[in-house]
């Protein structure tokens, strides 16, 4: 059983399939994870992003949340933390770890609607990815708007104009926002006080980023070497593993 939903640029009908239980494993500020489990979560397998009706938690498990530009926060009847979603783009990225160890969907837990129940109404905001700017965007590596401006002034091959383009400078792309981290780092990078490796060793680490990596890592550890700026780096999924991953890869380096 299947039915479609009419999403907000009204081009494209969003076709529901049925659907499942899923549990979620929200990041909390320990580095412990706490789980969600929804029931009756819409199956749209041409959707970009998984989406979580705010409003559905608060009616149905009585949630609450504060939220500002930074992000969500998400909480439980007795006031426990349950999670976070980060601003990104316009949309908020819940700290969820991609796949919950131990949980495989089962053809079991895929139902349809039953006879006689309507259909949810829902409303869904996406960001066209087929618009001309974008897709030359990803066709290029992910090249910033500025120098997409200047590229197609010396180019004949993109078939873009300037006001194309132009129009899309305050647009943030989220695989860019998610993927090319900035970090504020707390000392000139250009000033060496070493000269011999290994005397001084930096450590930067980062996170939680919106978007895990292949292996469900949220956090990421560098340490750079002052005098010949060398760098290494481990990945981990909680904060609390921090020492550990800081130890582990110190001892790499050591070798």
């Amino acid at each position: 059983m299947s039915y479609n939903i009419g999403t907000a640029n009204d081009e494209n009908a969003m076709t529901i399939q049925g659907g499942r239980t899923v549990r979620l494993q929200f990041i909390s500020e320990d580095g412990k994870p706490t789980t969600l489990t929804l029931t009756n979560v819409a199956y749209a397998p041409d959707v970009r992003f998984n989406i979580i009706s705010l409003s559905y938690l608060a009616e149905k498990g009585s949630f609450q949340g504060m939220w500002n530009a930074a992000g969500i926060t998400i909480v439980d009847p007795n006031g426990d933390l349950v999670g976070k979603a980060t601003a990104y783009a316009g949309l908020y990225y819940a700290q969820i770890i991609e796949k919950p160890a131990g949980h495989k969907a089962k053809e079991m837990e895929v139902m349809a609607l039953p006879y006689g129940v309507l259909p949810p109404y829902l409303i869904v905001a996406e960001i066209d990815f087929s618009d001309p700017v974008l897709v030359w965007h990803r066709k290029l590596g992910h090249l910033g708007f500025a120098n997409l401006r200047k590229l197609i002034q010396q180019s004949t091959g993109i078939d873009l104009t300037d006001a194309q383009v132009k129009a899309k400078l305050d647009f943030i792309c989220p695989v860019c926002a998610s993927t090319k981290a900035v970090n504020r780092i707390p000392r000139d990078p250009a000033t060496r006080r070493m000269k011999k490796a290994g005397d001084m060793m930096h450590a930067d680490a980062s996170g939680p980023y919106p978007v895990p990596s292949w292996d469900g890592a949220f956090y990421i550890l560098a340490l750079t070497d002052d005098a010949g700026r060398f760098t290494w780096s481990d990945r981990y999924t909680y904060k609390h593993e921090l020492p550990k991953v800081f130890f582990r890869l110190h001892k790499k380096v050591e070798r």
